[in-house]
């Protein structure tokens, strides 16, 4: 679980974690304990991806395959 969550950004930290029993369950609650802003927490939860894991995804070469081509050009 360490593993995942150094993956993870903070809004999807923010949601995965358990809610104390007798605290509200609404994002804008998650995202005042998160110090994240409730729009993030929204969206993340419908499913739209970090920036992050955006931008890695339209990126054309794996980074085993960028790190390979820039110790080659090096």
């Amino acid at each position: 679980m360490a593993n995942m969550s150094a993956t993870m950004d903070k809004a999807s930290r923010v949601l995965a974690q358990a809610v104390p029993p007798g605290l509200y369950k609404s994002y804008r609650a998650r995202a005042a304990r998160g110090k994240v802003p409730h729009t993030t927490i929204h969206y993340r939860a419908r499913g739209r991806p970090s920036i992050e894991e955006k931008a890695q995804s339209q990126q054309y070469l794996t980074l085993y395959k960028e790190d390979a081509l820039v110790s080659f050009l090096v």
